[in-house]
């Protein structure tokens, strides 16, 4: 009987030790699913946390608006640290490729493209700092955030940039060619041929002097060209003075190239009378005959060669210029700061002496000075017509990003 009344409370232990158990194992069933659904929950939020596309936002020194957008985008960014803004400068090497590439992707408005302040966020984009405000205050910037970028955006930069790369490219060398056969640089060399002919020199001494000419050449231009792309890195660190400055050469190449369109007018209508709006002042192409006469001599071969180009391109860079200085700019605002743009420099520079080689080979090969006089007269028109629709590209480019700026 005592045995079996010590056994008698191990059943009721268990008893209460289930009924104790039973409450416990039930909440946490109830409980579970819960859990489950704010794991998951808090999970998902973490994804969706890093799902959240990046703020490209494009801007300009200088720009008013940018200012202020960039007020909204950091104040935006205090209320929600999960967003991040990846600013773009349009005169850093290779930003004003990447808005392009932006802007055909998006499918923004021909109009509305290269814009600042710009905002590509998700698959939205937004542009001017008052689009910018209502979509903040609105919502849609945030929803935007949450959606994914176009797939093309990621590995279309490249291709973006060897597009432009390519018409940049093509840009400046033509620059380059229709500048060497201005009327301005053609005169020089055919009055440098005429003279070296008259003077009894031999075919050898011709191709001495044309190569030592035109290696002058080559280097005055590319050091006068490096120079001024250097003073122009230098002070572009003044926010108002690139806009300023393309503002001013823009203009510049407008009004030249409508002088030049009158040019290939008047040459098209009296080809036998022709007074140049733009050319070489009379004095200057005095000068250029003169030092030409001293220092091109059978005597002097080589080096009175390269002394005559030299001098005769410092002289010439005044009617030259005004091709070269709009490319220039042109070049800088492409490659800022980027030693590509000496390698275009050094491109505008080949295909400039390309006529002067071209004038060189020919009188070598036979051509007298007068048919190499005949030649730039019939080709006048077409050379200010071309030089006149270039000045109106150079500066339309350049206005056009001062107006982008404002």
């Amino acid at each position: 009987m005592g045995q079996h009344t010590d056994m008698h409370p191990q059943p009721r232990f268990f008893s209460c030790l289930a009924v104790a158990i039973i409450p416990v194992i039930t909440l946490i069933l109830l409980i579970d699913p819960c859990m489950q659904c704010s794991v998951a929950q808090a999970a998902s939020n973490v994804v969706r946390a890093e799902a959240i596309g990046t703020i490209h936002y494009f801007y300009s020194p200088g720009c008013g608006e940018c200012r202020l957008a960039e007020k909204v985008l950091n104040k935006l960014e205090e209320n929600r640290p999960h967003l991040e803004t990846h600013p773009h400068n349009m005169f850093e090497p290779g930003v004003m490729k990447m808005r392009e590439g932006f802007d055909a992707i998006y499918q923004v408005p021909l109009a509305r493209r290269g814009a600042v302040p710009a905002v590509f966020v998700g698959q939205s984009w937004f542009i001017g700092v008052r689009e910018l405000e209502v979509a903040v205050d609105e919502g849609w910037l945030l929803e935007a955030s949450y959606e994914e970028p176009p797939d093309s955006l990621s590995g279309d930069k490249e291709s973006i940039t060897q597009r432009f790369a390519s018409f940049n490219l093509g840009i400046v060398l033509g620059a380059g060619f229709i500048d060497g056969i201005n009327p301005c640089a053609f005169a020089g060399l055919t009055f440098l041929v005429s003279y070296l002919l008259m003077s009894g020199s031999s075919r050898k001494h011709l191709l001495y002097t044309g190569l030592g000419f035109c290696g002058a050449m080559f280097m005055t231009y590319l050091t006068i060209g490096t120079g001024i792309l250097s003073v122009v890195k230098r002070i572009q660190v003044i926010s108002w003075i690139m806009p300023l400055l393309s503002g001013v050469v823009g203009l510049l190449a407008v009004v030249l190239g409508v002088l030049s369109l009158v040019d290939a007018l008047g040459a098209a209508i009296h080809p036998d009378k022709i007074e140049f709006l733009l050319g070489l002042p009379k004095r200057i192409s005095k000068s250029v005959r003169a030092t030409i006469r001293k220092h091109a001599n059978p005597r002097s071969l080589l080096v009175g060669a390269i002394t005559t180009g030299f001098l005769v391109s410092a002289m010439e860079f005044l009617c030259t210029g005004q091709v070269y200085l709009p490319t220039i700019v042109y070049v800088h605002s492409i490659y800022p700061g980027n030693p590509r743009a000496i390698l275009y420099l050094i491109a505008y520079n080949l295909a400039f002496m390309v006529p002067a080689v071209g004038v060189f080979l020919a009188a070598y090969f036979g051509m007298g000075s007068q048919a190499l006089a005949r030649l730039a007269a019939k080709s006048m028109v077409t050379v200010k017509l071309l030089t006149g629709l270039l000045f109106l590209l150079l500066g339309g480019y350049l206005l056009g990003m001062l107006w982008q700026m404002l």
